[in-house]
């Protein structure tokens, strides 16, 4: 039981984060620490922006390069 109240805890304490962050802008020392902590960051929980979107569709129409050696790829840089 006591693993299922520590998962409760932890879905609360983030939501409690991420709504004060959208209200403020900020987040706390004290809520970076605990993010740290469980390996959990804020920006894992907001959606991507439209223009990263576009970005990531763009370069998927890329056409890949392909190099037949490491040197040959360095001497294109």
């Amino acid at each position: 039981m006591a693993a299922c109240s520590n998962i409760t805890q932890d879905k609360l304490r983030k939501k409690e984060i991420s709504e004060r962050f959208l209200k403020t802008g900020a987040i706390t020392d004290e809520d970076w620490t605990y993010c740290d902590s469980i390996d959990w960051h804020l920006v894992d929980e907001l959606p991507l922006k439209d223009s990263f979107i576009k970005e990531i569709q763009s370069r998927k129409e890329e056409k890949a390069v392909r190099y037949k050696s490491v040197d040959e790829f360095s001497e294109k840089l």
